[in-house]
């Protein structure tokens, strides 16, 4: 199912053949759950700053850190 405008609607319930509340329900979900999905996508298609699929920023690499590089004192002791 696609997402469906208002002026959609009705020729989606004259196409379905609904015979009980739970075929009528489990249309709606079907609906509500692209909606939903629609619009966590653009959601996070905004947030990241980039669509989906496609590369985004290249992360760069940890600058090293300063235990590493022996720059930190360790507890007690005192350079002169």
């Amino acid at each position: 199912m696609s997402m469906l405008t208002p002026e959609q609607m009705p020729d989606f319930i004259a196409t379905h053949d609904f015979r009980s509340p739970e075929d009528v329900q489990q249309a709606l979900k079907g609906l509500f759950a692209e909606t939903l999905q629609a619009m966590f996508g653009s959601e996070l298609e905004t947030h990241l700053g980039y669509p989906k699929r496609q590369a985004g920023p290249k992360p760069t690499p940890n600058p090293p850190s300063r235990i590493s590089e022996g720059h930190r004192a360790t507890a007690g002791t005192r350079s002169r």
